[in-house]
């Protein structure tokens, strides 16, 4: 990803951010980047990086590795009101919902997976909980419930 986008998103987000662990930015997908930029500013509060490119093994089917998925969390934000927010973003092809997460200061706030996967984002894989570590419900379903409203 060229310097000019990082300018861009620099009031929010820095490659050589101290807090953020980007892995390589430079390997960053620049969609997946303005749209975290999106809804930094829409949230109106700070969202830290997690995890963003990072290798993998190769059976993982994970975003990490091609720089299209990044986790984040918010210490002013519960996680279902991230995981909303994040839902109204139609760059995010993929949401998950961690429960678990420990941010940088230690502290269980839970957050979201985000990518730019190609293909539908109404599929069922491309939405997920994991209430604890190594376990994800899908909850796809919930996507059409928010798409209508909030009614199931």
């Amino acid at each position: 990803m060229h310097s000019a986008l990082w300018k861009h998103v620099a009031p929010y987000f820095r490659p050589d951010s101290p807090v953020d662990r980007w892995g390589d930015p430079s390997k960053m997908d620049a969609e997946l980047i303005l749209g975290l930029y999106e809804l930094r500013a829409y949230v109106g509060k700070p969202l830290y990086v997690l995890c963003g490119w990072e290798l993998r093994g190769p059976e993982s089917a994970s975003q990490h590795p091609l720089g299209r998925a990044v986790d984040v969390y918010s210490p002013e934000l519960h996680w279902f009101d991230l995981f909303l927010a994040a839902s109204r973003f139609d760059v995010f092809n993929g949401l998950g919902v961690y429960t678990w997460w420990r941010g940088h200061d230690g502290v269980v706030h839970g957050g979201v997976h985000l990518d730019t996967r190609p293909g539908n984002r109404m599929a069922p894989d491309a939405l997920w909980c994991s209430p604890s570590r190594g376990t994800y419900e899908p909850i796809g379903h919930l996507r059409a419930a928010l798409a209508a409203g909030g009614r199931a």
